[in-house]
């Protein structure tokens, strides 16, 4: 590993070739340099390995199908997207970036966030999802299915509400996982509430902050999970609804310093359980704390971007980067899932953790190559205590601009 931030600007200029993107803008109104006034046109223009820059405004759900493609929020901008969001079909050899969207799900029967047949990598950062409501019940917030290369970095997710007068009523989970592997960092995933049914029953039960179905292993750092609250008393005899586990899982789960919690119970109905294990669902804690690490993304060259850890005062931090992700792999002595591949894979000590735990430092973006309009690279940083043992930890993807963007 190099020490000077210097080097680290040239191999991030160096590493831009090998993860050139185009750039499709999308805006609410038509103007120069603006390809649509909505997603999913872009998406469809764009080509496998290509970014939609999407400034602020409200656009509607959108499909990412057999191409990896990056949706990416402007620097500071609030990009909303009302409806259903679907990652499906990516390839082994291909990758996709939700980052900076708000996601608010329809009352369709889907979730806010759903993965189907994803062979390829799916990184969710920055994002905030919560599920809408079909015919009286919550939909989920995230829903991952088939999936072997997820990373969840700083993000809300919220199962949707039940609503009064179905004869189903439960609250959604915030995150969904259905024979996938997942690593969680920093993020929250928070059960909906549930509501009173049309008739006497107990379906009006809050919904579990992560659902984790048979044939799936979950890592997750510095998360926390909430259950939803059951639904309180209400019309044709209905007395109330259990609360939502925090976690309730059929398959290994691994916890660094996470937070599990039930729902309220209502009407005399139990309150929720912080975790559920059933069948062949196991849970493993790691006894240390969880570091923290960001980015800020998008950024344009000549532009800084902010690299933050947050980890034990004395730790040094490194950052390791590569032009593309991996399938997650826990390290268990490592205490973590390492997510990059190892094709130009390179790495930087840039410093130890001062007494208040936070290391920030700017970094300037370099000029890119002439006509190269983005890059994403792909950064996992890691604390290695004196004497101790090192730690792999959170991740976040960088997405460089040209300045004329």
């Amino acid at each position: 590993m190099s020490t000077t931030p210097s080097g680290f600007i040239l191999a991030l200029l160096l590493a831009s070739s090998a993860s050139a993107q185009s750039v499709f803008v999308v805006a609410p109104q038509p103007g120069p340099g603006v390809f649509s006034t909505d997603i999913q046109p872009a998406i469809d223009a764009a080509a496998d390995g290509n970014l939609v820059l999407v400034k602020a405004g409200a656009y509607t759900g959108f499909t990412i199908d057999g191409k990896g493609v990056s949706v990416v929020a402007d620097a500071g901008a609030s990009v909303i997207v009302d409806g259903h969001v679907l990652v499906t079909h990516v390839a082994a050899s291909q990758r996709a970036l939700l980052q900076g969207l708000t996601v608010h799900g329809d009352n369709a029967i889907s979730p806010a966030i759903a993965t189907s047949d994803l062979p390829g990598a799916l990184w969710i950062e920055s994002c905030s999802v919560i599920g809408g409501t079909a015919n009286g019940t919550g939909q989920v917030g995230v829903s991952i299915n088939t999936s072997p290369s997820v990373v969840i970095q700083r993000s809300v997710m919220q199962g949707g509400d039940g609503a009064s007068g179905g004869t189903i009523t439960m609250g959604a989970p915030g995150l969904h996982v259905a024979v996938s592997t997942v690593d969680v960092g920093d993020s929250q995933c928070i059960g909906g509430h549930g509501a009173p049914p049309l008739t006497g029953s107990f379906q009006g039960f809050g919904g579990s902050g992560l659902r984790v179905l048979p044939g799936c292993f979950v890592f997750a750092s510095g998360t926390s999970f909430q259950g939803g609250d059951g639904a309180g008393a209400g019309p044709h005899g209905f007395t109330g609804g259990a609360g939502g586990a925090g976690i309730n899982i059929e398959s290994p789960v691994v916890l660094l310093e996470c937070t599990t919690a039930g729902g309220l119970g209502q009407g005399g109905a139990p309150d929720g359980a912080a975790t559920v294990v059933i069948g062949a669902g196991s849970i493993q804690t790691i006894d240390d704390v969880a570091r923290h690490f960001s980015t800020t993304s998008p950024v344009r060259e000549g532009q800084s971007t902010t690299i933050a850890f947050g980890g034990v005062p004395g730790e040094i931090v490194g950052l390791w980067f590569s032009p593309a992700p991996a399938p997650p792999k826990l390290l268990l002595a490592f205490e973590g899932m390492f997510a990059l591949s190892a094709v130009g894979l390179q790495g930087f000590v840039l410093g130890a953790i001062p007494a208040g735990g936070t290391l920030s430092m700017p970094v300037v973006v370099p000029t890119l190559p002439a006509a190269l309009q983005s890059v994403t690279v792909w950064c996992q940083s890691t604390f290695d205590g004196p004497l101790t043992h090192a730690v792999i930890s959170p991740t976040s993807a960088l997405v460089l601009l040209d300045a004329s963007l």
